[in-house]
């Protein structure tokens, strides 16, 4: 956790603002991410508006996803066209630093749903099978952390696509 921890500081909770929040023509409950903006649905406009300490957990856990992919096209590591590993990984991430995220950003914990379940579990038993451990183990949370910073070739092979 200390490594998710890490991330989150540096990395997640500067660019997690309300001026980073932008409303735009998305789905209602998701996001997109480009680079430097995070993209959420118009209906999520007056959310976004208020401090960052009352958005309701599910909005601060589709922040944090985008921001994942953020990461991945900075880097030029997007999955193109391989929507399973692409979604999976960043999911399977998002909900590895999802403690320590809501922690930092409400003060507590809370159960938000898995978008992508079936993706998920994928990688997270790619994930159990390279390091010969329980996916909830650190080791497999950390590999799984190192696939979001992986060149899609290689995540897509070892998430085993």
């Amino acid at each position: 956790m200390a490594q998710a921890a890490a991330f989150v500081r540096a990395r997640v909770a500067p660019i997690a603002t309300p001026t980073t929040c932008l409303a735009g023509d998305v789905p209602a409950g998701s996001g997109m991410a480009t680079p430097g903006t995070i993209w959420m649905a118009s209906s999520d406009a007056t959310i976004f508006s208020r401090p960052a300490r009352q958005w309701p957990p599910d909005r601060h856990i589709a922040v944090l996803h985008e921001v994942l992919h953020q990461v991945s096209m900075e880097r030029g590591l997007e999955a193109e066209g391989d929507m399973a590993t692409e979604e999976g990984t960043v999911e399977a991430v998002t909900h590895d630093f999802k403690p320590v995220w809501l922690r930092q950003m409400t003060g507590r914990d809370a159960a938000v749903a898995i978008a992508y379940p079936g993706w998920v579990s994928a990688v997270r038993r790619a994930s159990a099978a390279a390091t010969g451990s329980a996916w909830k183990s650190a080791a497999a949370r950390a590999w799984r952390i190192q696939l979001v910073a992986t060149p899609p070739a290689g995540r897509q092979a070892a998430a085993g696509r």
